[in-house]
């Protein structure tokens, strides 16, 4: 083979990997979810919401369709399991601050899509947002 068709069939080969891409058969990154509150290193104390921003357009950036399950911890223990309806722009959990010792913390947010109607459908971890905080109470 010369050098033009080697070219030729990595290009046709590339153009089916990005058509693959596009229509969901891989996995692209869906668009990022931001930390609203608490902020880094802030001192918190009594009952707070944590939330997080969830971009309009998240489900439709997902490789296939399914439901986006974001799961709450404190100090990588799991406080609380949410799915956000699809109109919703912030994903949202009350905390009890009192429930845990004074100190530092930290709160992790992990986003986990999985497909709908798929029994043992695989759970992917999309996304993992991660704060710092100080509980004085």
């Amino acid at each position: 083979m010369n050098n033009a068709a080697l070219k030729r069939n990595f290009f046709l080969w590339l153009l089916s990997f990005c058509s693959l891409m596009l229509l969901g058969s891989c996995g692209l990154k869906p668009a990022s979810l931001k930390f609203v509150f608490p902020d880094q290193g802030a001192e918190v104390k009594g009952v707070l919401l944590v939330r997080v921003a969830v971009p309009v357009d998240y489900k439709s950036t997902l490789p296939r369709r399914g439901e986006v399950e974001f799961r709450f911890y404190i100090d990588d223990k799991l406080q609380e399991e949410a799915i956000v309806p699809e109109s919703s722009d912030r994903v949202t959990w009350m905390w009890d601050t009192t429930e845990f010792p004074n100190g530092p913390h930290t709160i992790t947010v992990v986003a986990v899509h999985y497909e709908v109607g798929r029994k043992g459908s695989p759970k992917k971890e999309l996304q993992r947002l991660k704060r710092n905080v100080i509980v004085n109470n």
